[in-house]
């Protein structure tokens, strides 16, 4: 069933975004999403199983579980229930001030990758 563009769209897109960030953060590389899945090897596959199916990118271990909320929330398969940008922003600020609060828990959940050797 095909439904009128809205900006709840972009609100999937975004979430998709925080998951690559939170990834990169938690594992120290970075992932192209749904790249667990190996069965998908070409892009239609993705937007078929995304679109059809709801599979969505694996949240890693680890992730805290109000940034785990906020991506499921905003890429959920009904448009409607995802956030709206405003609600985004209220999220984000909620989830900062709980990073402050349990900041040595968060900080250490990250994974610094090795720095290259120097060529020197």
């Amino acid at each position: 069933m095909r439904q009128p563009y809205t900006t709840k769209a972009d609100i999937f897109s975004m979430s998709i975004i925080v998951w690559e960030v939170v990834t990169r953060v938690l594992t120290g590389k970075y992932m192209a999403p749904y790249s667990e899945h190996k069965n998908l090897v070409f892009d239609f596959q993705i937007i078929i199983q995304t679109a059809k199916n709801g599979l969505r990118p694996t949240v890693p271990a680890g992730c805290p579980e109000s940034l785990k909320q906020l991506m499921v929330t905003c890429w959920d398969r009904d448009p409607e229930m995802r956030y709206t940008c405003p609600q985004m922003i209220e999220k984000f600020k909620e989830i900062e001030k709980e990073y402050k609060e349990n900041m040595k828990d968060w900080d250490d959940r990250i994974t610094v990758p090795p720095s290259p050797a120097s060529s020197n």
